[in-house]
């Protein structure tokens, strides 16, 4: 995979993949060192692009995908909680339909207190093309419990979260 360091989107891709490849190689998953985007793109960033590339990651810093550390002398970046969302949803489009009827409900009661919070994750599943089967339950046929769970953790909201896969429910055919 090749990448060009020219935009912010494609700095914090980068970041997801090596985040993967430290993860294959039982690293610490959240530090990143500028050499593995060299090692990642199999190049070095061209001199002209290295302003950009910067300027990008500081950008990413204050938008709150990531934070950055000076350390001997190495710049380190931390997946910061919006980036780890960030990478959560990613992984919800490479998710296997299952093959067996089975589906993942999503049941929640988030308090009125907290609506915007409620709505946030009611656009998210929505997105997420999960479909709607009363106000506050969505299911998929997606094997997404896991990615779903960290989601869900990372947010905030386990205690008003009800997961569970099933295969025996009935949906009323007179659902519009």
């Amino acid at each position: 995979m090749q990448y060009t360091f020219l935009s912010p989107g494609s700095i914090l891709t980068a970041i997801i993949e090596i985040r993967k490849q430290l993860a294959k190689q039982k690293l610490d998953r959240n530090i990143f060192e500028s050499f593995y985007f060299n090692k990642l793109a199999n190049k070095k960033p061209e001199p002209k692009n290295i302003y950009k590339f910067r300027r990008n990651l500081k950008l990413l810093q204050r938008q709150g995908y990531i934070k950055l550390f000076n350390h001997h002398n190495k710049m380190e970046i931390l997946l910061a909680q919006k980036g780890r969302l960030e990478d959560i949803k990613a992984s919800f489009n490479r998710a296997p339909k299952y093959n067996n009827g089975r589906y993942l409900v999503a049941a929640f009661d988030i308090p009125h207190k907290d609506k915007t919070v409620r709505d946030q994750f009611r656009q998210f599943l929505k997105e997420n093309n999960f479909k709607l089967l009363q106000k506050s339950v969505w299911i998929i046929d997606r094997q997404l419990y896991d990615q779903l769970l960290q989601f869900i953790k990372e947010y905030g909201i386990e205690q008003w979260v009800d997961l569970f896969e099933t295969d025996k429910f009935k949906i009323r055919s007179n659902r519009a």
